[in-house]
């Protein structure tokens, strides 16, 4: 059983599912129409109470972390299992409205003289709800062994698969099919485009850092560093494939680990304006 209301002045109208309705105003006072589900709500909102609304927001079931209501899986932990919580603003003025719907009540009932008043009653009065509802978000989230190995294999494969597609992409803008086979043929090719290169390298060790992170769930910086540093790690180590020098291999892997793991704080810090950009919407 539903009804249209009239929070202004009072007057309602039961819902006729056979017959919809053709206003939308108030016909007495031209109000805008709210509409009562049943018929509890109706009472609130004749008393103009408001239901509490549920927020834009929802919790993971796993970690308790916020996410938008616009997200598959969580942005921590992966999780698809989500609880939908009402928005605090909301329950904080339905539950002064119901303090005070209450107080009014419990009022009329001491002016009227009425001396029933049941005593469960006058305890639900003394046990009002809290107006300043606390939701604890879990903020500080670590993803578990299994999950953090699952994902850093994964970022590792696609950050040294990035790497070495964007080298390949740079080598072909630069010479074209003229790319030297032989090693008599590479030296003084090296040598002549040794700036150009080099910014190849530096750009593709960052892009190799900073693309896995958008697959990755949302994680502090520390953690991001760290997790695209693996990647420069292992591309450091493919040196030992070209030059058998162990102190070029620890250089590269430094030089590396530090550039992807930079790439992967850029990529974490454009997360993070994403998700508060729509967390602010």
């Amino acid at each position: 059983m539903s009804y249209v209301v009239c929070q202004n002045c009072k007057r309602f109208v039961q819902v006729n599912p056979y017959a919809p309705l053709s206003f939308d105003k108030c016909t007495n006072c031209g109000h805008t129409l709210e509409f009562a589900r049943s018929p509890t709500e109706l009472q609130l909102l004749l008393h103009g109470i408001e239901m509490p609304e549920v927020s834009y927001k929802k919790i993971c079931k796993v970690c308790k972390s916020e996410n938008p209501r616009e997200v598959g899986s969580c942005m921590y932990c992966g999780s698809t299992e989500f609880n939908l919580q009402y928005d605090p603003e909301s329950v904080k003025k339905y539950n002064e409205s119901m303090i005070e719907a209450q107080n009014m009540q419990l009022n009329n009932l001491k002016q009227t003289g009425d001396a029933n008043i049941p005593s469960e009653y006058a305890d639900q009065m003394n046990q009002n709800p809290n107006p300043n509802p606390q939701v604890i978000i879990n903020t500080e989230v670590k993803l578990d062994k299994s999950r953090q190995f699952m994902f850093g294999i994964i970022s590792v494969i696609m950050g040294f698969i990035d790497f070495i597609f964007f080298v390949t992409l740079g080598l072909f803008l630069i010479a074209g099919d003229n790319i030297p086979e032989t090693t008599e043929a590479l030296v003084p090719f090296i040598t002549q485009n040794m700036t150009s290169l080099g910014i190849i390298v530096v750009v593709a060790l960052l892009l190799a850092g900073l693309i896995p992170i958008f697959i990755m769930p949302k994680m502090s910086y520390k953690n991001s560093f760290k997790m695209s540093a693996i990647i420069g790690v292992v591309i450091g180590i493919c040196t030992l494939f070209v030059g058998y020098d162990p102190l070029v291999c620890i250089i590269s892997m430094l030089i590396a680990a530090i550039l992807t793991g930079l790439g992967g704080v850029i990529g974490e810090y454009i997360i993070h304006k994403l998700t508060n950009t729509i967390n602010s919407q």
